[in-house]
């Protein structure tokens, strides 16, 4: 009969250990162990890994770019890194340790283990191209916190990164992206995780033939994938869920998802399914950008008159002034519609309902962010 520990894997708010990288590699880990230990309460075996690179001709006593391997690599192109290891002699050892530290609760201190590769940079950068099936992945949500930790102040929940965005800015997210983005050059770059339409908007004007695809699913469905992961201090009810769900909404995307998506993928099946779409998915999208054919959403046209039409007026009207307007500007909506439109939209349209007097709609803040061409 074979044995085995069931592996568990610990989700914080923060990264879960600080990175001190004048500790060296048993001090860093060492505190990693402590600092997980009072982060989650954990008392049972559990292990933390870190990398560290030495490039033997721009090492000294301290190996190069050592712990800092992961800012390192971002920063440098492989002509940068050539030129350097030529002009010291192009010395082009390299090694690759990873360190682990196991903590068993019956020992005063971790166990180390170490392992370690040893080879060299190549001589020319590759001939091949990237793979599209492993493309550069941005996830926003990491980029926020790290904007957050250069301002020194890293949202913890919904609420407080909806106050941080709408101090920072609502598409600070997608420019600190895009500049990855340009500076890594790759074939093929995913963003994933952007909740405010800025973002989108954003690395939609940047990128012209970038693609906005949403992944969706029946709410139903996604709550019975979310019991089965069975993950802690998680909503338990379709009731508390739902709720998690107009949290999210409130950053704007979700509410107008299904308008500005040009690639929509349901994902309501198997993992296999699920897995053929995106791969015919990532074909369209690989194609000649003036080949690829996308689907219009009529429904994002009437949410956009209705709003054009809003911010022309420039202040609060009723649906009936909205609809009439949207007549003298070519695309006709009707006033049911436009109701139907905004009142979806509470984010980019203040819903104003007063005794005695017709329902109205006033600008928000961030109404032209979604509709910047009212002109």
């Amino acid at each position: 009969m074979r044995h085995g520990y069931e592996l568990k894997h610990f989700r914080g708010i923060n990264e879960p250990y600080d990175e001190d990288y004048q500790l060296g590699t048993t001090g860093l880990l060492t505190r990693a162990i402590n600092q997980v230990k009072a982060e989650f309460g954990v008392r049972s075996i559990f292990f933390v890994e870190d990398t560290s690179v030495r490039i033997e001709a721009l090492s000294g006593a301290i190996d190069f770019p050592g712990l800092a391997v992961k800012e390192w690599f971002p920063q440098v192109t492989f002509d940068l890194v050539d030129k350097q290891l030529r002009a010291r002699g192009n010395n082009r050892r390299a090694k690759v340790n990873s360190d682990i530290a196991l903590y068993i609760p019956t020992l005063r201190s971790p166990l180390f283990f170490h392992g370690e590769t040893v080879g060299h940079i190549a001589d020319t950068p590759p001939a091949f191209e990237a793979s599209v099936q492993y493309p550069w992945l941005y996830e926003a949500s990491t980029v926020l916190r790290g904007i957050g930790e250069e301002a020194g102040v890293i949202p913890s929940n919904s609420e407080e990164a909806l106050d941080f965005l709408n101090e920072v800015g609502w598409d600070s997210v997608a420019r600190k992206i895009a500049d990855y983005i340009d500076k890594d050059d790759a074939r093929l770059s995913v963003v994933t995780g952007l909740r405010t339409p800025e973002e989108l908007l954003f690395l939609k004007r940047r990128f012209p033939f970038a693609r906005i695809v949403l992944i969706d699913a029946d709410q139903r469905i996604r709550f019975e994938r979310h019991i089965r992961r069975a993950r802690d201090d998680e909503p338990t009810n379709m009731k508390a869920f739902s709720a998690e769900d107009e949290k999210q909404r409130k950053f704007g995307t979700l509410r107008i998802a299904s308008d500005i998506a040009e690639i929509t993928i349901l994902n309501d099946g198997t993992r296999n399914q699920y897995c053929k779409k995106i791969e015919e998915a990532v074909e369209l999208i690989s194609k000649t950008p003036g080949a690829v054919s996308l689907h219009h959403n009529s429904s994002l046209s009437e949410l956009h008159r209705s709003l054009k039409a809003l911010l022309t007026i420039g202040s609060a009207a009723t649906c009936e002034e909205i609809s009439t307007l949207t007549v003298s500007l070519g695309s006709p909506v009707r006033k049911y519609n436009t109701n139907r439109a905004l009142k979806a939209v509470p984010e980019f349209a203040q819903r104003i309902v007063q005794k005695g007097q017709h329902l109205r709609y006033q600008p928000t803040a961030r109404s032209l962010s979604v509709c910047p061409g009212r002109s």
